[in-house]
């Protein structure tokens, strides 16, 4: 099967593109998926049409290495729609994402998923079609619970980098202490108003402790949350992400960027770093 596959694919060697219709003639000749023709196919320095933009500010290895690679997103709300969106569009192989809500109409002014007919509706069941809807060659798993940290050992232990999209400071610090235990990095967002923060936090520092220590118990009035904060703020965290997995740049590692779009201000503070 895998013989007949690249066969298939030498013949596209020197096509001038590698559309859709010619990954699903190969995946129905071989019995393959999209996720392994597009695999083979970049193996083979041939790129998928959706991809080809991406070449210039990455390679065909490392869009290679994001189809190979695992996220998982916590959260599907505002910075989670926004955060699953880009990473589907960028060609992440695995993406999963926890999520126990249903939309409700005041979700419409900030969440990318929200519609007015999906009002009521499992926000990981239209995060699950809206992913497939974009881009098909790649797997998404959903999970339809509340985080815990007693659950997370199990299901994020294969996972690359997490996303924290989610809107509780006792569930980002649980998140933390899962993501620590289990040797994973962590890419923090919160928006407010205006107003949002980033940083990425790797196992062994505690830069999630430091912001929210103490602050278990506290809880906003009613939220405001404008949607660029929310898309700007995820965009950011999808970067961080992109970054860890191809091992480039700089990442806000014992540091936490301030993003400010009233006075279109961005502060980064370094973190004291744990002694211990």
């Amino acid at each position: 099967m895998k013989k007949e596959m690249i066969e298939l694919l030498n013949d596209q060697q020197y096509s001038l593109s590698f559309s859709i219709s010619d990954e699903l003639n190969i995946a129905g000749k071989t019995g393959c998926s999209l996720s392994q023709v597009e695999d083979a196919a970049l193996a083979l320095g041939i790129v998928p049409l959706r991809y080809q933009r991406n070449l210039g500010a990455i390679s065909i290895a490392e869009q290679r290495r994001l189809l190979n690679s695992r996220v998982s997103v916590i959260g599907c709300g505002g910075l989670g729609g926004f955060v699953i969106e880009e990473l589907a569009r960028l060609g992440i192989g695995e993406i999963s994402a926890w999520d126990y809500d249903y939309f409700q109409e005041h979700n419409l002014n900030r969440q990318l998923m929200a519609e007015y007919r999906l009002i009521g509706h499992s926000k990981i069941e239209a995060v699950s079609r809206r992913v497939r809807r974009i881009n098909p060659g790649i797997k998404f798993y959903g999970m339809y619970r509340e985080f815990n940290e007693q659950e997370a050992g199990e299901s994020l232990k294969r996972e690359q980098v997490v996303v924290d999209a989610l809107d509780s400071v006792p569930a980002r610090l649980e998140l933390s202490r899962a993501c620590c235990h289990l040797g994973i990095p962590m890419v923090h967002g919160a928006v407010n108003t205006w107003y949002g923060q980033v940083s990425t936090q790797f196992p062994g520092e505690d830069v999630i402790e430091q912001i929210y220590a103490g602050k278990e118990k506290y809880r906003l009035g009613e939220k405001s949350v404008l949607v660029f904060a929310a898309s700007l703020v995820a965009s950011l965290q999808v970067a961080e992400v992109l970054k860890i997995i191809l091992n480039r740049g700089d990442l806000l590692r014992q540091k936490i960027m301030l993003v400010d779009t009233l006075s279109m201000d961005m502060e980064i503070i370094d973190m004291p770093k744990n002694d211990d």
